[in-house]
């Protein structure tokens, strides 16, 4: 369910995925923030809430996304996360995290 709005509050611990109709790339905001849409955006959904992983428990991600050494979020040429796909990541207790498009919560 995409949202038309032009200003969306994103509340802590919430995420979105805004999808660049020019360049049809998807990306993540994370709040807390006021996000301002551009005419050639698109909002896949309306701002949901992070994983949250307690203590002495686990998830299951499935098409993680790819990491270097630091950690960080690698990305392609054209600003799109880079995936690794049919690949399942397992994730314990940590601080809240945004699920990047094409990943998928399993457990």
């Amino acid at each position: 369910m995409a949202t038309e709005e032009f200003i969306i509050r994103i509340p802590p611990y919430h995420y979105i995925h805004v999808l660049d109709q020019n360049s049809n790339v998807s990306h993540v905001e994370v709040g807390p923030k006021t996000y301002i849409r551009q005419d050639n955006e698109r909002v896949l959904f309306a701002p949901m809430r992070m994983v949250t992983v307690p203590p002495r428990h686990y998830c299951t991600v499935a098409n993680p996304v790819s990491r270097d050494a630091q950690g960080l979020v690698l990305f392609d040429v054209t600003g799109q996360v880079r995936l690794r796909h049919a690949d399942l990541e397992i994730r314990l207790a940590q601080d809240p995290f945004p699920l990047y498009p094409g990943e998928v919560l399993e457990k």
